[in-house]
């Protein structure tokens, strides 16, 4: 195994997964899985049992998760009219166009009773309209604090939400600000993070509408500002990636930072400005988990060069995976986090093997929509042929475009300045990109509409193509001819899929 920290958080993953489908079934059925698993690792992997341990600390902490969200369903005033006071984290607006909004709740009043022992995230809707970014605002409002419902649109949607670290929803008439309010920590957090957007939306104000949503949306994930039709043409190319912020953005940062810290002979110490950059960034784009995953990384990447140690994508892929289900251990179950770390250990564990090849460029373009496939197949109900072909050049026109534009905005962020230069360049690169997004739609059918809901088999199904591409692969069973691991592997899916 190429590095043991990679199978001890893939342990850990499965216990978290394991705890989740077989709590139901009883304490008993965990623990006689977790006996399974060690039996399987002892005989045909030639494994430590020590790996189980790990497997056991994601059982407990999705354990202590699921009794969380228990406790919260529980509390004396869900489902009753009660005041509550907190700040908004995150904005969009639902398919009629009314406002979303993401508000930590730090206090909630109820029957002249306070309780603000713990802090909850709610998805509010309101009735009305507002004119301005809420984000950071400490606001006020009456509403009845809900449980979402378990199966809604033919999705759990309560496990969605809890992904999200949702645990409420709410509906309510208006929205007060606040003025009044403790000076804590979450006041300072979300001063800051107050002050960070409104200067994106003082810079999104120097665009024209037209080139505003592009920009909004290829480098800061809102699709507020783009026509549903757009965004339709996008998903039905297979393109509507770009207008997700994902660590192609931070590994933009990265590149131009490396660019000037190297044209321009600067010391190590100037790494501070790329850390406080890529934390800006992370607040621009609602802390999503692609660009925190990429964050993560390219840290450990920082901290490797200055310890003069070996980087490890796949460590530095295992240690973001491991913070990420350490915050919210059901954040495994979001797409978002499944889709942003399968395109990760695709680029690990397939595409070297690619460049091994003749046909390493176009091979390199085409494999990540290939790969992805499946899952696109099982998670979206169709596979677009035209994808394989569109990503080429609209991939290649975001790599001009979001160095771009971020530059561009973090010029505005320190002095206010915005060039018209990379205006013109903005907004000639967002008509060029709709032009030849637009151009591949009008070969629609090219998208396979398929009907298939089984999550286990299609994740089976990228288990065993990594254990097939894998080292341990390599070492143990082809150097070896030895076919133990192949068996172990076959009984564990065969199991895995009875779970």
């Amino acid at each position: 195994m190429r590095r043991s920290l990679a199978f001890a958080v893939l342990n850990f993953m499965i216990g978290i997964v394991l705890m989740y489908f077989s709590i139901d079934l009883g304490i008993v059925y965990t623990a006689l899985y977790l006996g399974i698993l060690a039996l399987i690792y002892k005989a045909f992997f030639e494994l430590r049992i020590r790996y189980c341990f790990f497997t056991l600390l994601g059982c407990i902490l999705m354990l202590l998760s699921i009794l969380g969200h228990y406790n919260a369903e529980r509390m004396p005033f869900v489902s009753r009219e009660a005041i509550c006071r907190g700040y908004i984290s995150a904005e969009s607006i639902d398919k009629f166009g009314m406002p979303v909004y993401e508000c930590e709740v730090k206090e909630v009043i109820f029957n002249s009773k306070i309780y603000n022992q713990q802090v909850y995230k709610v998805k509010l809707s309101t009735k009305e309209k507002c004119r301005y970014s809420m984000i950071g605002e400490r606001v006020n409002f009456r509403a009845k604090l809900n449980i979402p419902e378990a199966n809604d649109d033919k999705r759990n949607y309560r496990r969605y939400l809890y992904s999200k670290g949702i645990d409420y929803k709410a509906s309510c008439r208006k929205l007060e600000i606040s003025k009044v309010g403790v000076y804590d920590s979450a006041k300072i957090r979300f001063t800051v993070i107050k002050f960070i957007n409104d200067k994106k939306n003082l810079f999104l104000a120097n665009l024209d509408s037209h080139s505003r949503g592009y920009f909004a949306g290829i480098i800061f994930g809102e699709k507020n500002l783009i026509d549903s039709d757009i965004i339709d043409e996008f998903q039905g190319n297979g393109t509507a990636h770009i207008l997700a912020v994902s660590g192609l953005h931070i590994g933009i940062i990265y590149m131009v930072y490396k660019w000037v810290k190297t044209r321009f002979k600067l010391g190590n110490s100037t790494d501070i400005i790329l850390v406080l950059m890529l934390i800006i960034y992370v607040i621009l784009a609602s802390f999503s988990v692609s660009i925190i995953r990429a964050v993560l990384i390219i840290l450990l990447k920082i901290i490797a060069d200055k310890m003069v140690m070996r980087f490890d994508f796949l460590t530095a892929i295992s240690t973001a995976i491991l913070v990420s289900l350490l915050l919210n251990p059901y954040s495994i179950f979001d797409m978002g986090f499944q889709l942003s770390f399968l395109s990760a250990l695709i680029i690990d564990f397939i595409f070297p093997h690619i460049r091994r090849t003749k046909h390493e460029r176009i091979l390199g373009i085409m494999a990540l929509p290939i790969c992805l496939g499946a899952y696109n197949i099982v998670c979206f109900g169709r596979f677009s042929l035209i994808a394989v072909l569109a990503n080429s050049p609209v991939i290649f026109l975001m790599s001009i475009y979001v160095p771009i534009g971020i530059v561009s905005f973090f010029i505005y962020f320190m002095s206010d300045y915005f060039p018209k230069i990379l205006s013109i360049l903005i907004t000639t690169l967002g008509d060029i990109t709709y032009t030849v997004n637009h151009s591949f739609n009008i070969l629609q059918r090219g998208a396979i509409e398929v009907e298939y809901n089984n999550v286990k088999l299609v994740f089976m199904l990228y288990a065993f193509i990594f254990f097939v591409a894998s080292e341990y692969f390599y070492i143990k069973v082809v150097s070896r001819h030895n076919p133990k691991p192949c068996i172990g592997f076959i009984i564990a899916s065969l199991i895995a899929v009875t779970i």
